[in-house]
């Protein structure tokens, strides 16, 4: 993904997105689904937006299946807000 949006793994999730001081928008994609791939126009946006309020990022379910797996997500894309190591929406 472009500058501004974080690639995020299952391995780096924790510290990423869990252990982030501002709140984080993590939006868990497949590269095969077209829905995915018109979403990263928005996050790129939202992440030019909100630069130094918000963190944003996204995860490819294909190469992270345990990281959707524990936000028991299997519909794609999938949006994610954390704060302060918690989920407090997902869309």
């Amino acid at each position: 993904m472009e500058s501004g949006v974080l690639r995020i793994s299952s391995s780096s999730f924790r510290q990423a997105v869990l252990g982030s001081q501002q709140p984080f928008v993590l939006a868990l994609v497949a590269s095969w689904c077209r829905d995915s791939r018109a979403f990263q126009e928005v996050l790129l946006q939202v992440a030019a937006e909100e630069t130094g309020r918000v963190r944003v990022g996204e995860a490819d379910v294909d190469e992270n299946q345990a990281l959707a797996r524990s936000l028991h997500s299997n519909i794609f894309p999938s949006l994610f807000l954390f704060r302060k190591g918690e989920t407090i929406d997902r869309l």
